[in-house]
């Protein structure tokens, strides 16, 4: 527990300093909501008001620059700087969580990277909009609630009867609680909604949460899910979190899910996306090598024509199951919107694809 805070100093503005029991607790604070990213700044809107005079709970906002050199914000009557712990994954991609512990007045201080914090963490100088924060314990933000109230529910549908059959047949070396994919899933989206966490962010968070915990493969299954979920559709900037589901799934099913996800960030992003899926074909990695032949399966009219010639051309000469199965579906699936460009493609490469890829690529001439 961070120590309680210190007085504020005597030049703070009596309206703050009145706030100051409300907005600082022995707690640490976390400011929690969605962070749009903008070239300037990180938007994040406010908490769940805690009691104080109803003109500072009217729409203030949290603002913390890109390079998170510290946070800002507005309120009549003068700011409040806290102190702010930024703890969470290391990743650069995802934003993490902000836990404001101790009280600051004055200028927004440098971040400096701390190196005896694990996980990246990292301290900064901010400001608490009074009135817009809501004491919590920084292992009761809301992802972490989030992936603890899924983990509960997998050990509550729990089947052990399923759950070696299961295993089995997806010849996994994690074993299985014994919840079907579907019901899974609907847990799973019911205690998002639950919780009411739309932050994209924190949503990302939570995924990967039950990704790097899990201890049962419903909670990876979970994790994907939890990807599907509208704020974090096509966001360029999770693409290094699918292509951890990939690597480390390293089996058709989480490879095939996550497929979906990044064909969706490479619609969004064609430009930002289009090399990393030119690297994925040229990887030793069979299971990138399968996502970067796959991820356009929903593409339809939005096919990049071109990437997938690209993609199958790296792997058509490779005896690998899962690649000439892929190569094949992602023909066929483009087929049911130009059949032509298929047919043009399987008379160009005709001795060169396997039996396998031409079979499953014309499954519905």
């Amino acid at each position: 527990m961070p120590p309680s805070p210190p007085p504020p100093p005597d030049d703070v503005d009596p309206d703050v300093s009145a706030l100051l029991p409300h907005a600082v607790t022995p707690r640490a604070i976390t400011i929690a909501g969605t962070a749009r990213r903008t070239r300037e700044s990180f938007i994040a809107p406010p908490c769940r008001s805690v009691p104080g005079p109803s003109r500072e709970r009217e729409g203030p906002f949290v603002r913390i620059p890109a390079r998170l050199g510290g946070a800002t914000g507005r309120r009549s009557g003068g700011p409040a700087r806290l102190r702010a712990v930024v703890a969470g994954t290391p990743s650069s991609s995802i934003r993490t969580i902000v836990c404001l512990e101790t009280w600051w007045h004055g200028s927004v201080r440098d971040t400096r990277q701390r190196t005896d914090f694990p996980d990246g963490v990292r301290h900064l100088s901010g400001i608490l909009l009074p009135g817009h924060a809501r004491p919590v314990t920084p292992t009761s933000t809301p992802p972490a609630a989030l992936a603890r109230t899924i983990r509960e529910r997998i050990r509550q549908e729990a089947d052990p009867v399923l759950a070696p059959g299961m295993q089995a047949y997806m010849k996994s070396e994690m074993p299985f609680a014994g919840v079907r994919v579907p019901a899974t899933r609907a847990l799973t989206l019911a205690a998002a909604r639950e919780v009411g966490l739309a932050d994209p962010d924190a949503i990302a968070v939570a995924a990967l949460d039950l990704w790097r915990e899990a201890e049962v493969r419903e909670e990876r299954y979970a994790a994907q899910a939890l990807l599907t979920l509208k704020p974090v559709r096509g966001r360029p900037d999770l693409l290094p979190v699918h292509r951890e589901m990939i690597v480390d799934g390293a089996w058709w099913d989480h490879v095939d899910e996550a497929s979906h996800r990044v064909g969706e960030v490479l619609l969004a992003d064609p430009a930002g996306t289009r090399p990393e899926i030119m690297r994925w074909s040229a990887s030793d990695d069979r299971w990138l090598r399968r996502a970067a032949i796959i991820c356009q399966l929903d593409a339809r009219t939005r096919t990049d024509t071109d990437l997938l010639e690209a993609t199958i051309s790296a792997a058509m000469d490779e005896s690998e199951f899962f690649l000439r199965k892929g190569i094949g579906w992602a023909l066929r699936q483009y087929a049911r919107t130009d059949q032509g460009w298929v047919r043009d493609f399987l008379h160009r490469f005709d001795g060169r694809l396997s039996a396998l890829s031409v079979r499953e690529a014309t499954k519905h001439f």
